[in-house]
């Protein structure tokens, strides 16, 4: 990226920890001038749509030149160099697995297709109700066309109780295009509250999470859509001095404040 922004400042781009940090509405208004068209030409290459002529195609010259000229390849080229490349996929596989499958594109499920052809069997594993990602070109309506003889819906789930599994029925029925699912929820019966917060006023549900972990069991989930909603929160959390972490993620060490360090002695072995 600073290659790229030095050599075409009036187009420039977002370094990836800058765009993994910053929360959507703030990228609009921080947005740098090539990254819309970056994304303009990723959207139309992961649908396997041609580039129109225009501002795109003309960007689209500039980057494909730059890029031949530096030896560099995007992500997207590693899925068309897939695509032209390797007409089977590495080391032949028998069998093909894919899991989120609602999150392919059409150049991923394009792939897939053109692999399948070598396998005995191709499993796709995904939920179109969990499609999230069709900003970016993803694609169910394979999943959603395949012969129903081919389909199998798993009747259970252990993990919803059933008051937001009634809440999530409702909410479903609102998409148009969709599979039918029947299914049933785990035994107990917990609740579903609506509590009028917003992700960037924490102070309105802290309440609610510290009434949660009053309870015998003790510990709450702060679930959010993307990660970078949970920061407001994190923050008034740390203000508080209320503990907090993610086992499951350990990576992330603003998630887990009080983890001991890597390296050297943190702050709460000091403490301790």
């Amino acid at each position: 990226y600073q290659a790229w922004n030095s050599a075409y400042p009036y187009l420039q781009l977002a370094a990836p920890q800058h765009a993994i940090s910053t929360a959507p509405d703030e990228r609009r208004q921080q947005r740098l001038p090539g990254e819309t068209l970056l994304a303009s030409y990723s959207l139309l290459r992961a649908c396997l749509r041609p580039v129109p002529t225009g501002k795109v195609s003309l960007f689209a010259a500039i980057w494909e030149r730059w890029k031949q000229a530096c030896g560099y390849r995007d992500f997207t080229d590693l899925l068309t160099d897939g695509l032209a490349l390797l007409p089977v996929a590495p080391r032949r596989p028998q069998t093909i697995l894919i899991d989120e499958a609602q999150d392919l594109t059409p150049l991923q499920w394009a792939i897939i297709a053109q692999w399948s052809h070598h396998a005995r069997r191709t499993i796709a594993v995904g939920d179109d109700d969990q499609a999230l990602y069709k900003w970016c070109g993803a694609d169910a309506t394979p999943l959603l066309t395949a012969p129903e003889a081919n389909k199998t819906i798993l009747p259970h789930s252990y993990r919803l109780p059933r008051a937001i599994y009634t809440h999530s029925l409702t909410y479903l029925a609102k998409i148009r295009t969709r599979q039918p699912k029947v299914w049933e929820p785990r035994a107990s019966v917990g609740i579903c509250r609506h509590v009028g917060a917003h992700w960037k006023h924490p102070d309105t549900f802290l309440t609610r999470v510290l009434d949660a972990a009053s309870e015998p069991w003790g510990t709450c989930a702060i679930i959010t859509t993307c990660g970078y909603m949970l920061a407001p929160c994190l923050a008034e959390l740390r203000n508080r001095g209320l503990p907090f972490g993610n086992p499951w993620r350990e990576s992330r060490r603003d998630w887990n404040p009080l983890m001991p360090p890597q390296r050297g002695i943190g702050a709460v072995t000091r403490a301790l």
